[in-house]
């Protein structure tokens, strides 16, 4: 998958499957603790694709969104969001690497 098509995905209006409805709003569980909320999303634009898009809080208070997308078997990440994690980003710059990342290195 290209950057261009993971973007397009990313960029896609998307809405919460439930069962023989699609929603735009659901609320979240606050009470998070090793637990995972975990909702399938769909695109109008591309009905043969699946989302999932994961919700989890660590014992330590560590916040992470994931969004996948998943096409046959196979769970492809297109975008995770760590708040107070402790994943560093690497301090290398590799050219492949677009602009819009590069100030995000060792963060």
């Amino acid at each position: 998958m290209t950057n261009d098509e993971a973007i397009n995905l990313i960029h896609l209006s998307k809405k919460v499957a439930e069962v023989e409805k699609t929603v735009d709003h659901v609320p979240l569980p606050l009470a998070l603790g090793n637990e995972n909320a975990r909702y399938q999303l769909h695109a109008e634009e591309e009905p043969d694709y699946l989302f999932l898009l994961e919700i989890s809080r660590s014992a330590k208070n560590n916040l992470k969104i994931t969004l996948h997308f998943q096409k046959d078997n196979s769970k492809i990440g297109l975008l995770r969001v760590d708040h107070s994690g402790q994943h560093q980003n690497p301090h290398e710059i590799k050219s492949s690497l677009p602009d819009r990342f590069k100030p995000y290195a060792a963060k």
